[in-house]
Order: structure tokens, then sequence, then C-alpha cells
């Protein structure tokens, strides 16, 4: 993070750094931040799990069209 530019916004002593630390270090999280990372992650799984039945199913498919033609 760059150093504020305006001198009057910035802490006056380490000890006001620290308390502003504090604070963020302590700030809970937004309920709306933690529901899009779980949508993320739930679209992402869902998308894996999609891709692998789409392969697989693709796979099957040649595999038994492979088959039924040296029969």
């Amino acid at each position: 993070m760059p150093m504020e530019p305006n001198f009057k916004k910035r802490p006056k002593n380490t000890q006001e750094i620290l308390q502003r630390i504090n604070e963020i270090q302590y700030r809970s999280i937004p309920k709306s931040v933690l529901i899009g990372v779980a949508f993320t992650i739930g679209l992402l799984i869902g998308i894996l799990i999609g891709g692998g039945g789409v392969y697989l199913h693709l796979k099957f498919n040649n595999d038994r069209s492979l088959i039924e033609q040296n029969n």
C-alpha cells in the first residue's frame, strides 16, 4: 500500500498504526463476499464434475463403437 499523499491523513504515531492494524485484523468478512466465494467454488466444482462426466460419456461411447466395429 502506498503512503498517503496527504500528510494530514497519515497516522500520527506508531500507536495509531497499531490500532489501525488491529481494526483491519479483526474486521468481519461481509456475507456478500462469503456468498460470492461459495458460489464461485460451487460453480468450479460443478464445471469439473460436469466436464468429467462429459469426458467419461464420450470415452465410453468411443470405446463401445470401436468394440462394435471390431466384431
